[in-house]
């Protein structure tokens, strides 16, 4: 649950869909933090990747820019964000009402860098 993880996912999507590559979604952290990643990581790379068909390089680099230019410096020690166990309900695999207003405010976040998400 954190903007960093949500900012590389859209611009390594874009970069791959635009260059016809497949996708491939990566955990927070650098994936070195126990029980930090969610079913939203893959499920929001999926919807970048299909808002991508269509676009040209050169818009997807345009964007992919303004992404890297907003967690670029974070790389070397990312936020770890909140455990699966805060952002998810165990016993009913239910996202918690945080999480999924996170996960709305990002895809508002991207579809103003551009990115044509749906809903």
């Amino acid at each position: 649950m954190t903007e960093m993880i949500f900012y590389e996912v859209t611009a390594w999507t874009l970069a791959a869909v635009t260059s016809g590559a497949s996708i491939e979604v990566s955990a927070v952290a650098k994936n070195t933090v126990l029980d930090h990643t969610t079913p939203y990581e893959p499920q929001f790379g999926t919807e970048v990747a299909h808002a991508a068909v269509g676009m040209g390089r050169e818009e997807a680099n345009r964007i992919c820019l303004d992404l890297v230019g907003r967690y670029e410096k974070d790389l070397p020690n990312p936020p770890p964000g909140k455990r699966f166990q805060e952002c998810f309900d165990i016993e009913t695999s239910t996202s918690t009402q945080e999480y999924r207003d996170f996960y709305k405010t990002m895809k508002k976040k991207i579809h103003e860098l551009g990115v044509p998400l749906k809903g």
